[in-house]
Protein backbone atom coordinates (compact mmCIF):
# COMPACT_ATOMS: atom_id res chain seq x y z
CA UNK A 1 0.00 0.00 0.00
CA UNK A 2 3.21 2.42 0.47
CA UNK A 3 4.52 1.95 -2.74
CA UNK A 4 1.10 2.45 -4.29
CA UNK A 5 0.91 5.80 -2.14
CA UNK A 6 4.11 7.00 -3.44
CA UNK A 7 3.49 6.10 -6.70
CA UNK A 8 0.12 8.18 -6.66
CA UNK A 9 1.61 10.77 -4.94
CA UNK A 10 4.49 11.07 -7.73
CA UNK A 11 2.39 11.22 -10.51
CA UNK A 12 -0.65 13.82 -8.42
CA UNK A 13 2.67 16.24 -7.51
CA UNK A 14 3.86 15.94 -11.39
CA UNK A 15 0.79 17.10 -12.98
CA UNK A 16 -0.05 19.62 -10.14
CA UNK A 17 3.70 20.62 -11.09
CA UNK A 18 3.46 21.34 -14.41
CA UNK A 19 0.04 23.37 -14.30
CA UNK A 20 2.32 25.50 -11.90
CA UNK A 21 4.93 25.62 -14.27
CA UNK A 22 2.12 26.67 -17.02
CA UNK A 23 1.16 29.63 -15.03
CA UNK A 24 4.26 30.98 -13.98
CA UNK A 25 5.37 30.80 -17.62
CA UNK A 26 2.55 32.67 -18.71
CA UNK A 27 3.21 35.43 -15.65
CA UNK A 28 6.52 35.38 -17.40
CA UNK A 29 5.24 36.65 -20.21
CA UNK A 30 3.02 39.26 -18.79
CA UNK A 31 5.88 40.42 -17.10
CA UNK A 32 7.37 40.84 -20.27
CA UNK A 33 5.02 42.47 -22.22
CA UNK A 34 3.57 44.66 -19.33
CA UNK A 35 6.26 44.87 -16.41
CA UNK A 36 3.90 43.51 -13.81
CA UNK A 37 2.25 40.40 -12.91
CA UNK A 38 -1.57 39.44 -13.71
CA UNK A 39 -3.30 39.56 -10.67
CA UNK A 40 -5.87 37.37 -10.98
CA UNK A 41 -6.44 34.26 -12.82
CA UNK A 42 -8.93 36.34 -15.26
CA UNK A 43 -6.76 38.57 -16.26
CA UNK A 44 -4.14 36.18 -16.77
CA UNK A 45 -6.44 33.93 -18.89
CA UNK A 46 -7.08 37.65 -20.98
CA UNK A 47 -3.33 37.89 -21.60
CA UNK A 48 -2.73 34.21 -22.74
CA UNK A 49 -5.69 34.63 -25.98
CA UNK A 50 -4.79 38.69 -26.94
CA UNK A 51 -2.11 38.84 -29.30
CA UNK A 52 0.35 40.96 -27.85
CA UNK A 53 2.98 39.13 -27.58
CA UNK A 54 5.95 40.70 -29.89
CA UNK A 55 7.37 38.18 -32.69
CA UNK A 56 10.34 39.52 -34.88
CA UNK A 57 10.15 38.39 -38.16
CA UNK A 58 13.46 38.46 -40.25
CA UNK A 59 14.23 37.51 -43.66
CA UNK A 60 17.43 38.19 -45.40
CA UNK A 61 20.98 38.56 -44.30
CA UNK A 62 22.94 42.06 -44.76
CA UNK A 63 26.30 42.29 -46.24
CA UNK A 64 28.85 44.70 -46.53
CA UNK A 65 28.44 46.11 -49.49
CA UNK A 66 25.00 46.98 -48.21
CA UNK A 67 24.75 47.03 -44.34
CA UNK A 68 21.80 47.71 -42.47
CA UNK A 69 22.16 51.16 -42.32
CA UNK A 70 22.14 51.98 -46.02
CA UNK A 71 19.54 49.40 -46.62
CA UNK A 72 16.97 50.97 -44.44
CA UNK A 73 17.96 54.49 -45.84
CA UNK A 74 17.65 53.56 -49.02
CA UNK A 75 14.24 51.88 -48.10
CA UNK A 76 15.44 47.87 -48.92
CA UNK A 77 14.26 47.01 -45.53
CA UNK A 78 10.66 46.08 -45.37
CA UNK A 79 8.13 45.04 -43.34
CA UNK A 80 4.76 42.98 -43.74
CA UNK A 81 2.75 46.22 -44.30
CA UNK A 82 4.70 47.57 -47.29
CA UNK A 83 5.84 44.36 -48.63
CA UNK A 84 2.64 44.33 -51.25
CA UNK A 85 3.37 47.71 -53.00
CA UNK A 86 7.20 47.01 -53.21
CA UNK A 87 6.47 43.40 -55.12
CA UNK A 88 3.75 45.06 -57.30
CA UNK A 89 6.13 47.39 -58.46
CA UNK A 90 8.94 44.39 -59.02
CA UNK A 91 5.99 42.78 -60.89
CA UNK A 92 5.98 39.99 -58.52
CA UNK A 93 3.73 38.64 -56.13
CA UNK A 94 4.28 38.58 -52.67
CA UNK A 95 5.20 35.10 -51.66
CA UNK A 96 7.42 35.41 -55.19
CA UNK A 97 9.49 38.32 -53.44
CA UNK A 98 9.23 36.51 -50.05
CA UNK A 99 11.14 33.59 -51.58
CA UNK A 100 13.86 36.19 -52.96
CA UNK A 101 14.55 37.58 -49.78
CA UNK A 102 14.64 33.90 -48.40
CA UNK A 103 17.21 33.26 -51.04
CA UNK A 104 19.18 36.25 -50.51
CA UNK A 105 18.78 37.03 -54.43
CA UNK A 106 17.43 40.93 -54.19
CA UNK A 107 18.18 43.68 -52.10
CA UNK A 108 15.18 44.01 -50.68
CA UNK A 109 15.36 42.41 -46.48
CA UNK A 110 12.50 41.66 -44.08
CA UNK A 111 12.51 43.18 -40.78
CA UNK A 112 9.18 43.68 -38.72
CA UNK A 113 7.46 42.67 -35.41
CA UNK A 114 4.25 40.65 -35.73
CA UNK A 115 2.28 40.31 -32.31
CA UNK A 116 0.67 36.86 -31.32
CA UNK A 117 -0.74 35.24 -28.27
CA UNK A 118 1.10 33.28 -25.36
CA UNK A 119 -1.26 30.70 -26.08
CA UNK A 120 -0.58 30.46 -30.09
CA UNK A 121 2.91 30.05 -29.16
CA UNK A 122 2.79 27.94 -26.03
CA UNK A 123 -0.22 26.12 -25.03
CA UNK A 124 -1.32 25.14 -28.41
CA UNK A 125 -2.57 21.36 -28.86
CA UNK A 126 0.35 20.54 -31.40
CA UNK A 127 3.36 22.16 -29.70
CA UNK A 128 2.20 20.66 -26.42
CA UNK A 129 2.06 17.11 -28.35
CA UNK A 130 5.50 18.49 -29.70
CA UNK A 131 6.74 18.87 -26.33
CA UNK A 132 4.98 16.07 -24.62
CA UNK A 133 3.38 17.88 -22.39
CA UNK A 134 0.05 17.54 -20.92
CA UNK A 135 -3.25 19.85 -23.24
CA UNK A 136 -3.54 23.32 -21.76
CA UNK A 137 -7.29 24.07 -20.74
CA UNK A 138 -7.39 27.65 -20.15
CA UNK A 139 -11.10 27.15 -18.34
CA UNK A 140 -9.00 25.23 -16.10
CA UNK A 141 -5.56 27.11 -15.90
CA UNK A 142 -6.47 28.47 -12.27
CA UNK A 143 -7.20 25.02 -10.52
CA UNK A 144 -5.63 22.01 -9.16
CA UNK A 145 -5.39 19.19 -11.96
CA UNK A 146 -6.10 16.70 -9.48
CA UNK A 147 -8.55 18.38 -6.62
CA UNK A 148 -10.22 21.13 -8.34
CA UNK A 149 -9.11 23.59 -5.75
CA UNK A 150 -7.94 27.23 -7.13
CA UNK A 151 -4.54 27.60 -6.44
CA UNK A 152 -3.81 30.74 -4.33
CA UNK A 153 -2.26 33.81 -5.99
CA UNK A 154 -0.72 37.21 -5.05
CA UNK A 155 1.11 39.59 -6.00
CA UNK A 156 3.03 42.57 -4.78
CA UNK A 157 6.44 44.47 -4.77
CA UNK A 158 9.82 44.46 -2.54
CA UNK A 159 12.34 46.96 -2.89
CA UNK A 160 15.90 45.23 -4.41
CA UNK A 161 18.37 47.92 -4.38
CA UNK A 162 16.48 50.80 -4.75
CA UNK A 163 14.46 49.45 -7.17
CA UNK A 164 10.65 47.61 -6.92
CA UNK A 165 10.76 44.45 -7.90
CA UNK A 166 7.57 42.88 -8.83
CA UNK A 167 6.42 39.73 -6.78
CA UNK A 168 4.50 36.85 -7.18
CA UNK A 169 3.54 33.56 -5.10
CA UNK A 170 0.96 31.29 -6.36
CA UNK A 171 0.57 28.19 -4.69
CA UNK A 172 -2.11 25.00 -4.73
CA UNK A 173 -3.61 25.33 -1.20
CA UNK A 174 -3.87 21.07 -0.33
CA UNK A 175 -0.48 19.13 0.12
CA UNK A 176 -1.47 15.61 -1.37
CA UNK A 177 -0.79 13.31 1.34
CA UNK A 178 -2.10 11.30 4.55
CA UNK A 179 -4.34 12.91 7.31
CA UNK A 180 -2.11 14.39 10.17
CA UNK A 181 1.40 14.70 8.22
CA UNK A 182 2.56 18.23 8.05
CA UNK A 183 3.79 18.73 5.09
CA UNK A 184 4.44 21.77 2.48
CA UNK A 185 2.35 22.38 -0.22
CA UNK A 186 3.65 23.25 -3.89
CA UNK A 187 4.18 26.58 -4.92
CA UNK A 188 6.44 29.22 -6.68
CA UNK A 189 7.62 32.30 -5.83
CA UNK A 190 7.58 34.40 -3.07
CA UNK A 191 6.21 37.86 -1.60
CA UNK A 192 9.45 38.90 -0.05
CA UNK A 193 11.79 38.06 -2.59
CA UNK A 194 12.04 38.62 -6.04
CA UNK A 195 12.11 35.39 -7.27
CA UNK A 196 9.85 32.72 -9.15
CA UNK A 197 11.23 29.33 -7.87
CA UNK A 198 9.30 26.47 -7.41
CA UNK A 199 9.19 24.53 -4.54
CA UNK A 200 9.91 20.87 -6.07
CA UNK A 201 12.85 18.93 -7.43
CA UNK A 202 12.91 19.62 -11.31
Amino acid sequence: EEIRFQETKKSVNATTIQRLKDIRSAQEAHMAVYGSFAETFDSLVKFVQAPVVPVEFNMGSFHDTLPESTSREEGYVLTRSTLGGIAEQQGLTEEALLDLISEDATPYKMRDTLYTSFYAENFEPEIRRAQRLPLVSLDSLAFNPYTGERFLMSTGAVEVGRVWQPTILVQDPTPFGRERVKKDTLRFGSLVEAHRDGNWRN
